[in-house]
């Protein structure tokens, strides 16, 4: 039997029913049933069924298809390039599936570690739900109603005034907790599409669990959608009629996104790859003889006839309209965008200016010969990404689709996805058959209604020049048979390669990629995949291992110079030229555009897997409520202005509650990635006698850490802590040696925190923390010629 330690005492209370001698959870047969991991082998026919109609659409046939590789390209490269394509599928294939082991195993742990009262209270799991069986549809799959009703014990949704007594099953008019949007939730967010887990009391330990899709939902009931092969109709409507049984419903482990990884990794492994991307010699690294991959990157693609009538009035610096033009005509293009210096600004008119070279232009201009419109694809990793391209492009009379998840895209777009549009289309069809007194409800008027919304689905690609979408959504069904010539991805250094691939390998033959190697890398959850290269991105190993030449924007307009300027010093090698004058960025009275806080007797604890430190909470509050609060409106900071961040999940999310009564949301720094605020304060938690960091030591984390504010930038941490990596190191004697480092003194007074940051307060302060400003000194004149770990040893010597 399957087992997994139990670190945490408290949970065997919870789970004693299942606990055995050793003090391990037993899983049950439901829990082992469930298909997590990849099903490699389905994936692989689902793809093989999808080569074989695109080679009958393409040639006639499967063989002929096939062979026009070989007759293409010369044996000895052929021989090569086979030899690639397999060596990089299995070499993804073994980090997918050592990433979805993974992921099944965090889930396990967070099912087994968070309490129950915690899962219901951020939405992740709701408990006592009648069901009712609704219908089997065409594609095989079982819709099953779940709803609250009055005879229910219903405390999770705070209803406590409902007679248990009452007979009469309605449902409630309440907000279901599992369909909200929770910014402090630890599980992916429960939506349209999403899966979810079905069981009568615990999905890890239960005989039966069912996966199911969530498919509608209203305030105190959705329906959700089962497909099982082992369960007839007459079983499944037995199984969920309203006997008297209640369900658990847990937000489930999405498997969406890496099959279309793996769906996307089968076609580089296919004999067809020369179909799905140009761009294949790149990505395999299979350069022409003779030839370097920069030298097939900046191979051209086409060339500039002419310009949009108003070019010239386009705000572009030297810099970014050089980059946009180099990027049209080039077959590749990586664009490195430091932190504020407009990456997302420049991929627009980018993208503006392909649709001026290629609105009127014929499929066969570009290869094709197939008479579908020219459209351009524009993927970002993240929903947000996206957005922040598409509203823009739109304003600018581009037409643009928007593609996804309609709760994931911001409402003022809803009228541009494709989702929307086809509603509103659908709605009037609907009507007329109605006219014509025709009925939807026999198959065959069922059948052909289907039919005219997939034409139709295909009519309005058709008609924009852009399609916009996640990188991940790029592999939904209804883009499979699209072409996109062009293909520009946001975020790119964001993204693990195999989820580059899912857009790219769309008969691409120009790739344009923006990002920042600099900052934060793919997530990955495996550690031993992300060893193993899952973590680097197709952005970054290019420019790094296959020596592309990057276009690097250079002028930052977000930051005042004094915070700019050690991030470009020390991440950039000084190439970030400030844009921006001071005189607009200029800090709030009595603090400076940076500064570091010194606690040294703060103490860092832990708590679910992650850190907080109670003292930078104090600290953090009472700075917050010095920049809101002043008596005189000209200094007092609307709240607006202000982001709080921290490297750790349960710091901010006490500092979320220490700091409701003012509606301020702290984030983690990993979610503020892209964003910027007028003044930022950095709670870095981490302070112990140990000098351990943890992932503080991640550079581009500190990277991001340091550049999302315009204004201010405080930052409140333990100096000899941090000291211990060296970026840190130099990022402290760089505040030092500019007059930015205060020494923060305690005074305890009604449990308050008396912070004092002007310089008068230091020099009242020296002589008690004379000897550690002293150490704090020495370390930066050792700095230039030892490592962090170097100079400590040194200074403990010395010290003895």
């Amino acid at each position: 039997m399957d087992v997994v330690e139990l670190d945490d005492v408290d949970l065997i209370d919870q789970n004693s029913n299942h606990i055995n001698q050793d003090g391990k959870i037993n899983f049950g047969k439901g829990w082992k049933s469930l298909n997590f991991t990849l099903e490699f082998e389905k994936i692989i026919e689902k793809q093989n069924l999808i080569e074989k109609s695109s080679n009958i659409n393409k040639s006639g046939s499967k063989s002929s298809s096939s062979s026009s590789i070989n007759t293409g390209l010369p044996i000895v490269v052929s021989s090569v390039l086979l030899k690639k394509k397999q060596s990089y599928f299995e070499k993804f294939k073994k980090l997918l599936i050592l990433e979805s082991i993974a992921e099944k195993s965090n889930f396990e742990k967070k099912l087994i570690s968070t309490p129950l009262e915690k899962l219901q209270r951020n939405g992740l799991t709701l408990l006592n739900l009648s069901s009712t069986y609704c219908n089997k549809t065409m594609s095989d799959e079982y819709i099953i109603r779940f709803y609250i009703d009055a005879n229910n014990s219903i405390d999770q949704f705070n209803q406590k005034n409902i007679s248990s007594k009452s007979t009469t099953t309605k449902t409630i008019d309440v907000d279901c907790p599992i369909l909200k949007v929770f910014q402090n939730n630890e599980y992916s967010k429960i939506l349209l599409g999403d899966l979810v887990l079905i069981s009568r009391e615990n999905p890890l330990t239960d005989t039966e669990v069912y996966e199911a899709t969530l498919v509608s939902f209203q305030k105190s009931e959705f329906l959700l959608s089962i497909k099982s092969t082992t369960l007839t109709e007459k079983s499944i409507r037995t199984l969920f009629s309203n006997s008297g049984s209640k369900w658990r419903i847990d937000v489930g482990n999405n498997k969406i996104s890496m099959e279309r990884m793996m769906l996307a990794l089968i076609k580089v492994s296919s004999a067809d790859l020369i179909y799905h991307t140009k761009l294949y010699d790149i990505l395999l690294s299979q350069c022409k003889m003779g030839k370097t991959m920069n030298d097939s990157a900046m191979e051209s693609y086409h060339t500039i006839k002419s310009f949009p009538i108003d070019y010239s009035q386009w705000k572009l610096n030297s810099t970014q309209r050089d980059i946009i033009e180099k990027c049209a005509q080039r077959r590749l293009s990586l664009v490195v965008g430091p932190p504020g210096t407009g990456k997302t600004y420049t991929a627009i008119h980018l993208i503006r200016l392909l649709v001026h070279l290629h609105r009127f232009s014929k499929t066969e201009n570009v290869g094709h010969g197939n008479g579908q419109h020219f459209k351009i694809l524009v993927t970002a990793y993240t929903n947000v990404g996206v957005d922040n391209i598409m509203e823009p492009l739109i304003q600018s009379g581009i037409r643009v689709l928007r593609i996804g998840v309609p709760s994931k895209i911001r409402s003022e777009l809803e009228e541009h996805t494709l989702e929307y549009i086809l509603e509103k289309r659908m709605a009037r069809i609907l009507s007329q058959h109605q006219k014509q007194k025709k009925t939807t409800h026999t198959p065959t008027a069922l059948f052909n209604y289907q039919q005219k919304e997939r034409q139709e689905i295909d009519s309005i690609l058709q008609e924009y020049d852009v399609i916009c979408t996640t990188c991940i959504s790029s592999g939904r069904e209804i883009l499979s048979q699209q072409i996109f010539p062009i293909v520009l991805i946001d975020e790119a250094s964001q993204a693990t390669e195999p989820s580059l691939l899912i857009p790219l390998l769309k008969s691409s033959q120009q790739l344009i990629m923006f990002g920042d190697h600099n900052q934060l890398p793919p997530t990955v959850v495996s550690l031993e995949a992300s060893k193993q290269g899952l973590s680097t991105s197709l952005f970054e190993r290019l420019i790094i291992q296959d020596k592309v030449e990057a276009l690097q924007l250079t002028n930052q307009y977000r930051m005042h110079s004094a915070i700019s300027k050690f991030s470009s010093d020390e991440f950039y090698n000084g190439t970030i030229i400030n844009a921006v004058d001071d005189q607009y960025r200029l800090p709030p009275k009595h603090y400076y555009p940076i500064q570091f806080i010194d606690l040294p007797n703060s103490k860092d604890q832990i708590t679910h897997q992650s850190y907080y430190n109670s003292m930078e909470i104090q600290t953090v509050c009472d700075i917050v409520r010095d920049l809101t609060s002043s008596s005189s409106s000209s200094n007092r900071i609307s709240p607006k202005r202000i982001g709080i961040i921290s490297p750790y999940g349960a710091q901010s999310q006490k500092l979320n509650e220490s700091l409701s009564d003012i509606k301020m949301f702290c984030s983690t720094v990993d979610s503020y990635q892209g964003r910027e605020k007028d003044i930022i304060i950095l709670s870095t938690v981490r302070s112990n006698s140990s000098h351990s960091i943890g992932f503080l030591s991640d550079w581009r984390r500190l990277n991001v850490s340091l550049t999302r504010a315009k204004s201010s930038l405080i930052i409140v941490g333990n100096s000899q802590t941090l000291s211990t990596d060296k970026h840190w190191l130099n990022l402290l004697k760089y505040l030092k040696l500019n007059n930015y480092y205060f020494i923060n003194t305690i005074q305890p007074n009604n449990n308050t925190t008396t912070t004092t940051t002007t310089e008068h307060a230091v020099k009242n302060t020296k002589e008690k923390s004379k000897k550690r400003d002293i150490n704090f000194i020495y370390k930066y004149e050792e700095v230039e010629n030892y490592s962090a770990k170097e100079v400590i040893l040194k200074k403990s010597k010395k010290n003895k």
